[in-house]
């Protein structure tokens, strides 16, 4: 009696990885960091040669998110990025460490090396993590307690973007309290698409936020003049958008033509207004002026009168109708 494995005909290879992993670093990180640990840590082990753009492509997620994750583990000390000379950014080699000897160095390093340590961190580091301290704080006044996650998800945003604490708290205060998105994952939202568009400063995020407040009232009044009280969904913010940048109808315009459209059908979907604008633009009509000039006359009313002859009442005598029929007989015999 005992325990065994059954052995397979092929083999195809398998990943080891070791328990410390598993039990201690991966519950606090996210999944697309694990994604790109474990699957840079096969790629270690075989002898194919792949870069970060190649990993980002065989995982179908952005080059960013590898950077990423690379840069978390090798602050949770898992691995080292050894840069090269190159002007890319991204190309870098990738050396993974041994859990083990971390958790020796970590739980079993003599005392005189460990204060030696401690007397070389940098108190700026100390400060740093005073005023992440400070923002929470601040962020909780506004949303309520934190999660765990939310403050891990919170830091990464602050060590590797946005390390102002007045961009972070403007990103809740705007979507808490302008946009009633009381979700923390709204904010992720919000705080990536600031990152994917490039913004590095409060001014450029609330030139960003003014020009996207304009937008939104333009949503908002199309929807009130249909007759629709919803929040615009992101299809029909698309083509709101398609017809004042591409089709170049200025809101002032547009909004009577889009009354005069939508009375000529008692269903109004996006999609027939989009085929009247699509037309309007290709005949080159942008101002309600021209469309109302271009739309067909309905047909005049004619105010004629029929003409009737009335005949007045007249009175014969007995004479006079024996005469009459007689000359009506004499003529219908004489034809």
């Amino acid at each position: 009696m005992g325990f065994y494995q059954k052995s397979t005909d092929f083999d195809l290879g398998e990943l080891n990885i070791e328990n410390l992993f598993v039990s201690d670093f991966m519950p606090a990180a996210s999944g697309t960091h694990v994604k790109v640990y474990l699957m840079g840590l096969m790629l270690s082990k075989s002898e194919r040669e792949m870069d970060n753009r190649a990993l980002a492509a065989t995982l179908r997620i952005p080059l960013q998110d590898v950077l990423e994750a690379w840069v978390y583990w090798e602050k949770q000390g898992l691995v080292e990025r050894r840069f090269t000379q190159e002007e890319d950014p991204s190309r870098y080699d990738v050396e993974f460490l041994s859990l083990r000897q971390l958790y020796i160095q970590n739980n079993y390093a003599p005392k005189h090396k460990a204060r030696r340590q401690e007397s070389e961190t940098p108190s700026t580091f100390r400060a740093q993590r005073s005023d992440f301290k400070s923002l929470i704080k601040s962020v909780e006044k506004i949303t309520g307690p934190l999660t765990y996650v939310e403050r891990r998800d919170l830091g990464t945003f602050w060590d590797y973007y946005f390390s102002d604490e007045s961009i972070l708290l403007r990103a809740f205060e705007y979507s808490y309290k302008v946009q009633s998105r009381r979700q923390f994952k709204a904010v992720k939202t919000l705080l990536q698409k600031w990152v994917d568009r490039g913004y590095a400063t409060l001014d450029q995020i609330n030139a960003a936020i003014d020009a996207e407040s304009a937008r939104f009232s333009i949503y908002r009044e199309v929807l009130h003049l249909l007759g629709v009280n919803n929040t615009p969904n992101q299809g029909q913010k698309d083509l709101i958008d398609k017809w004042i940048d591409v089709y170049g109808f200025k809101p002032e315009e547009l909004y009577p033509i889009l009354t005069d459209i939508s009375k000529k059908t008692l269903s109004v979907n996006f999609n027939y207004l989009d085929k009247h604008f699509e037309k309007l633009h290709n005949d080159g009509i942008l101002t309600y002026e021209a469309f109302s000039a271009a739309a067909p006359q309905p047909p005049q009313k004619t105010t004629r009168r029929k003409q009737y002859t009335i005949e007045k009442e007249q009175t014969y005598s007995d004479e006079e109708l024996e005469a009459l029929l007689l000359n009506k007989t004499t003529d219908s015999r004489s034809r």
